[in-house]
């Protein structure tokens, strides 16, 4: 398989050539990861890799989606060392479950972010707000998928309702078990892009990816016959090809959803807010009781719900707290990194973001 073909883009050919391993190592990118070991798929074929402790010298901790330099195989069955993992032209990263304040990379390099959530379990809009925060805040394109449409009877309503607070992201309902949905999602995908699928446990995350490969790559169980609820299958990520629609990371369902260092993800997200936020006449605005306040005036109003306003100050206070346990942060930095959010704000306002 080639490079190009494991989603090895030009740009980065061009740094590759120059780059000062590049007569003595390979070019491989990890497609699956278990404990301390991973797989890597190159143009050579699909080897075990050694993955070094956290305090070894590698530039970050390998994660799927990431492209990296190993040593060259000797034959088929050769165990490689990674040596380096190259830049990350994107990531989805969250606050690592627990109380310390590290970051957790999920996926790398990934083009699409595919949120699977769906009516007939637990709709939860704060899960849906914190995954899209994750992909905006990086260079991905968000997807909303709305899995298991042939058990929701309100199925085109349900659709709507997500489409109208999501307006400029594509909203998408499927059902593997009709096949409703699938040819429209999969004319998104494309050949030599990666899509990574996030969503709870349950929610058909392996049963989609089965049926956009053809196969039964994934383990997948039947959903329960109590209630229709999916069970949860998946519990490490793994990356799959399709000639048609790419490489698709499945990752296991995350029960806390922090994202990390997302101000400019919480922005696009809650877009209408900071449009209406304009309106108010006070700057510093903290849309609870100020006279004037168009927030609170168009939540009186129903123009925009009550839920999405108390979503929005969560995630900001989730990020402050963030910012201040960073330890290594300098009052020089802050500032820098304040001016940086409040030019991203303006930005995002006037462009109103496009898909």
């Amino acid at each position: 398989m080639e490079k190009s073909e494991l989603g090895w883009k030009a740009d980065r050919e061009s740094q590759w050539q120059s780059h000062k391993l590049h007569s003595s190592g390979v070019i491989g990118r990890i497609i699956g990861c278990n404990r301390n070991v991973a797989q890597v798929r190159s143009e050579a074929g699909c080897f075990q890799a050694h993955i070094p402790s956290l305090g070894s010298q590698l530039n970050a901790y390998p994660v799927v989606g990431d492209w990296c330099v190993t040593s060259k195989p000797e034959d088929e069955n050769s165990y490689l060392r990674i040596i380096e993992v190259l830049n990350r032209s994107s990531q989805i990263r969250r606050k690592k479950a627990g109380r310390a304040t590290e970051v957790q990379v999920i996926a790398s390099n990934v083009d699409f972010g595919v949120v699977l959530t769906t009516r007939t379990e637990e709709f939860n809009w704060n899960r849906l707000d914190r995954y899209l925060t994750m992909i905006l805040c990086e260079n991905i394109r968000p997807i909303i998928c709305l899995t298991k449409a042939d058990l929701d009877p309100d199925n085109s309503a349900t659709r709507e309702m997500v489409q109208s607070r999501f307006p400029t992201i594509p909203v998408h309902s499927v059902s593997t078990a009709t096949g409703q949905g699938i040819e429209s999602l999969g004319a998104l995908l494309t050949a030599t892009e990666t899509s990574v699928f996030l969503g709870s446990s349950g929610v058909g995350k392996s049963t989609l990816t089965n049926t956009l490969l053809g196969t039964e790559s994934q383990s997948t169980q039947s959903v329960r016959s109590i209630d229709g609820k999916g069970r949860h299958t998946t519990s490490s990520s793994q990356m799959f090809h399709s000639p048609t629609f790419g490489w698709i990371i499945d990752v296991p369902g995350l029960r806390e959803i922090e994202p990390w260092n997302a101000h400019q993800g919480i922005d696009e997200t809650f877009l209408d807010i900071l449009i209406l936020a304009q309106q108010c006449p006070f700057r510093n605005c903290q849309h609870e009781d100020e006279s004037g306040c168009a927030v609170q005036h168009a939540i009186k109003l129903g123009q925009l719900p009550a839920r999405m306003l108390k979503n929005y100050r969560r995630l900001i206070r989730e990020q402050r707290e963030q910012d201040e346990r960073e330890s290594q942060q300098t009052p020089y930095s802050k500032k820098k990194r304040d001016k940086a959010a409040s030019k991203s704000q303006r930005q995002i306002i006037k462009s109103k973001y496009r898909y």
